[in-house]
């Protein structure tokens, strides 16, 4: 008799069904890898675009509000048509494909600067389509292919994500100081084209199975009945993420901005951007394997409560680099391990047929809504107050956060809730 977490993989091919779920841990991790890379990509631009004249950085915070919301709102619907549709690899091709229309976009207004406001707003509508993709369509793949313990391996496959982040905006920043604006983004664009074809390839075999291949009118009246059973979870839920993800967000968006100024070398602020987020890689380890052992009630408290202490202190740090990096490092640990911590927590709790409908809400609606607000909110203040006093302000926002986490269940009774529905 099969594994269970080969459940799904019957019918998909001569691979041997003990790689399978190595594969997918492979691919999705080279799939995370890539798409986080363009995590701050934005922030990092903007640090760029408000070198050139007349260019107002909090109407560039603003327009940051744009690919955030519109991620969020997306996610959720990517998330019902990939549950629809057994054809995971493809949308995250396609997802990874729209990386680079998006980072070819976000380059001309540095070539044509009389288009500037418009080509930077077109840039960053396709650049919310291509953030819709990853995240839910990786963690149910996840799902699928280790069952019960996949938060573990969430950790291993986030942790890639946040290599991701910390190796390409180095990589970037160093290009563009060295080539050049143009080279660089070329770069990258190239980059988000090729690892779209080496996913697609490498997860062309993955099929969740029978289930997900029955015509979806006849599914979607039990996915509707099963999201309702699970709807008071994931409403609280994403209220939780929404008011984490406005701190998260609204900070992470101008951080590379103010290290500028108080660094006055965007040299510094790049090898500190990149030295912090590395610690997030380590970060996404431990708390996958926290969350598969002690649930993610007790993850989330902790990688709420540690980044809150963590910014105060980063904040604190006034220009003394070594401090800079030291705090945002430990900032980037606790704080960047939702995809293990959140879409594991998620995981554990909702039945596979609905759980990457339940990721994209929690993921879209709650994290990158959630994300757009945070970043409303401090471009709003930086047009009154400096960037250090809104940074300090954004702090507000993760109080109610951390009080909400109280009223999530506990693991045992999500257990017993889940066994119990799956037996109906």
């Amino acid at each position: 008799m099969l594994p269970p977490h080969t459940i799904g993989y019957i019918n998909s091919g001569s691979i041997p069904v003990n790689m399978k779920s190595l594969r997918a841990l492979a691919f999705t991790s080279y799939a995370h890898f890539t798409n986080d890379g363009f995590y701050l990509l934005f922030p990092l631009l903007i640090t760029y675009y408000s070198k050139l004249p007349h260019v107002n950085i909090s109407f560039l915070g603003f327009i940051a509000v744009i690919y955030a919301v519109l991620s969020g709102l997306l996610s959720p619907k990517i998330g019902a048509i990939a549950d629809r549709h057994d054809n995971d690899a493809a949308m995250i091709g396609i997802g990874l494909s729209v990386y680079a229309l998006a980072i070819v976009v976000l380059l001309l207004p540095f070539i044509f600067a009389g288009y500037f406001y418009m080509l930077v707003i077109l840039g960053a509508v396709i650049l919310g389509v291509a953030q819709s993709f990853y995240h839910p369509i990786g963690a149910t793949i996840l799902s699928y292919s280790f069952g019960r313990k996949a938060p573990t391996e969430m950790g291993i496959n986030g942790s890639a994500g946040s290599l991701g982040r910390s190796v390409v905006s180095g990589l970037f920043v160093l290009a563009v100081a060295v080539f050049g604006i143009a080279t660089g983004m070329f770069a990258l664009a190239t980059f988000a084209l090729v690892s779209a074809l080496v996913v697609y390839a490498g997860l062309s075999y993955f099929r969740r199975g029978k289930q997900s291949r029955k015509k979806p009118e006849r599914r979607t009246p039990r996915r509707k009945r099963e999201m309702g059973k699970y709807r008071s979870f994931i409403t609280l839920l994403m209220a939780i993420v929404f008011m984490r993800a406005m701190f998260l967000a609204g900070t992470v968006t101008f951080i590379p901005k103010y290290l500028d100024i108080v660094l006055n070398s965007s040299v510094l602020m790049g090898a500190v951007v990149s030295f912090s987020f590395f610690f997030a890689v380590l970060g996404q380890l431990a708390f996958g394997y926290i969350t598969s052992r002690m649930g993610g009630k007790f993850s989330i408290l902790l990688t709420s409560v540690f980044p809150g202490i963590a910014f105060m202190l980063f904040l604190l740090s006034g220009s003394n680099v070594y401090m800079l990096a030291a705090t945002y490092s430990i900032f980037t640990f606790f704080a960047f391990t939702g995809f293990p911590v959140l879409l594991g927590y998620v995981n554990q709790v909702v039945p596979k047929s609905i759980s990457t409908t339940a990721g994209g809400d929690v993921w879209g609606l709650g994290q990158y809504v959630g994300n757009g607000a945070g970043i409303t909110v401090i471009s709003a203040l930086i047009l009154a107050i400096s960037v250090y006093s809104a940074l300090w302000i954004m702090l507000v926002f993760l109080v109610p956060s951390i009080a909400l986490i109280a009223f999530l269940p506990e693991r045992g009774k999500i257990d017993i809730h889940v066994h119990a529905l799956r037996k109906e």
